[in-house]
This record gives C-alpha cells, sequence and structure tokens, in this order.
C-alpha cells in the first residue's frame, strides 16, 4: 500500500504548530492507484519563497492541511459516498 506522509512546522500568533496531514481525506492506494498519490500532491500551493502554503483553522490552529478542500473535492467525495445507494436503488427499484 502507498500513502502520503508529511511533517511540518508552521507558526500562527507566535506560536508554532507542527501538521501532518496532507489533505482531510486519508488516501492510501495499492501499487495500481499509486498515481492518485501522486495527483494529489500537484494540488500543493507555493509560497514565493518556495515554502508549501499550510492551510489551517483560525478557531483551531493546530487542525491543518496542505492542500485545501473545495466544492468539488466535496461533492465528489459525496458522489463516492452515495454510489452504494445509487446502486442499491437502482438494481431493486427500477
Amino acid at each position: 500500500m502507498y500513502s502520503s506522509r508529511s511533517t511540518y512546522t508552521y507558526t500562527v500568533d507566535g506560536q508554532t504548530y507542527e501538521g501532518h496531514r496532507v489533505s482531510p481525506w486519508v488516501i492510501s492506494a495499492s501499487y495500481n492507484a499509486r498515481k492518485a498519490l501522486a495527483a494529489q500532491m500537484k494540488f500543493l500551493q507555493f509560497t514565493p519563497e518556495g515554502n508549501v502554503l499550510v492551510f489551517y483553522n483560525p478557531a483551531k490552529p493546530q487542525k491543518s492541511f496542505l492542500i485545501p478542500t473545495g466544492p468539488k473535492s466535496i461533492a465528489f467525495t459525496l458522489l463516492i459516498a452515495d454510489l452504494p445507494l445509487i446502486a442499491y436503488f437502482l438494481t431493486y427499484h427500477l
């Protein structure tokens, strides 16, 4: 199995935090799907100095990610979660 791992530090209002999450979703891939992990890394954003941007919750700065979520990723996750229900409905109720 392949998965992404990271360790990064960031400072918010003079307080230093350490983060480990790349994205809100934990992605593990088999050898055949390892390109999905590489594709995820294309969403990293960088500062002009070359540092990776860290996205954190202002109310809880200890919660952070390197890849923020957006409407498309949320919609995709909901679609994947609903596929079994849709398949069941199409199979047994149509």
